[in-house]
């Protein structure tokens, strides 16, 4: 294999050994709020 082709294979299956989430089946996700630009804000069910 080249180094290319290394390469692209690192960059195409690292994103998948890094998740950076702990989702649990039968639990609430934690609600968001983007305020610093004002696109969306999620207090309590309610944009």
């Amino acid at each position: 294999m080249t180094l290319r082709k290394i390469l692209a294979l690192t960059c195409l299956l690292l994103p998948m050994m890094a998740s950076a989430h702990q989702f649990e089946t039968g639990q609430r996700v934690p609600p968001i709020g983007i305020t610093d630009r004002g696109e969306l804000v999620l207090d309590k069910d309610q944009f």
